[in-house]
């Protein structure tokens, strides 16, 4: 992965956030802009070990242009719910569909960067009809059958454990304070739990949808990260191909949403208004079979 600059991460004002009781859950962190007038919602979906604000900081300013965009801290990541039981991506699935409720967002788009890909897939998967669009970044249908992209993640899981163990939770807000101290969203990584952020590789090695991916049926675009170290090309253009995505290359690594913001973001928003413009061609199609019969 190549070395990125601290500076190159500074951020502008986060988007403003609250916290968000889900009933029978816990309390999750969100960060929401309104956009238009009666524009569609966009969720957002961040990447492992990042939070909604670090990962989206750039894009949601832009996207708010064109949609309300809600995006989520996902659970043991910032200050996203808590919870006793394994980490699973499943769970992560089922935490955004019940904050959709809680919000009152009968459907939306769903746009996720890296693990938030997987995430997004299993969104669409396990609660059809909540999920009008897909808009996956950095990501793929399948991490684990090749070493340069399994390893790492294993690894990183194992690693984050061996100082769970050795140092305890109460750790991570020093060490991310420390590492990152003129950085404004230290605060950000400091209020990860540790314990969860050490399944999150595993979890993610373990995911396969290859069998289930192009049964989604939902207009989907794909943001490639064509020099990416972590997540290949040829795996997110897999993916691309499963679903049936236009895709929509940016010229940057696995953190180009960081370290290539400009570029990133107006690819996104792109991407974004393209999978728009297939929901709403689809709603039309259908209006118009309805009125034939």
């Amino acid at each position: 992965m190549p070395c990125v600059s601290l500076e190159s991460l500074v951020p502008h004002d986060f988007a403003p956030g609250r916290e968000v009781a889900l009933p029978g859950r816990g309390k999750t962190f969100v960060r929401e802009l309104s956009g238009p007038s009666g524009a569609r919602t966009l969720i957002l979906l961040h990447g492992w070990t990042a939070t909604a604000g670090i990962n989206w900081y750039d894009s949601m300013p832009e996207l708010a242009r064109h949609f309300r965009v809600v995006a989520m801290d996902i659970r043991g990541h910032g200050r996203g719910l808590q919870s006793s039981r394994p980490f699973t991506l499943e769970a992560c699935a089922d935490d955004a569909v019940a904050l959709m409720k809680v919000l009152k967002i009968e459907s939306a788009m769903v746009a996720g960067y890296s693990m938030g890909g997987p995430i997004a897939q299993l969104m669409a998967r396990r609660h059809p009809g909540k999920v009008d669009g897909l808009v996956l970044c950095a990501t793929a249908a399948r991490f684990p059958d090749t070493v340069p992209v399994a390893l790492p993640l294993d690894l990183a899981g194992k690693g984050l454990g061996l100082i769970q163990k050795l140092t305890g939770r109460q750790m991570l807000p020093l060490a991310a304070k420390g590492l990152y101290r003129r950085i404004p969203f230290a605060d950000e990584l400091g209020r990860s739990d540790l314990h969860v952020l050490a399944q999150g590789g595993p979890a993610l090695a373990r995911f396969n949808a290859v069998h289930w991916a192009g049964e989604l049926r939902v207009p989907a675009a794909c943001v490639l990260t064509s020099r990416d170290h972590l997540v290949p090309l040829r795996r997110q253009r897999e993916l691309a191909s499963l679903a049936g995505a236009q895709v929509f290359p940016v010229k940057g690594g696995h953190l180009a949403a960081g370290t290539k913001a400009k570029e990133f973001t107006s690819t996104l928003v792109r991407a974004a208004l393209d999978v728009n413009r297939q929901i709403d061609d689809e709603g039309r199609r259908r209006s118009e079979r309805r009125g034939v019969a």
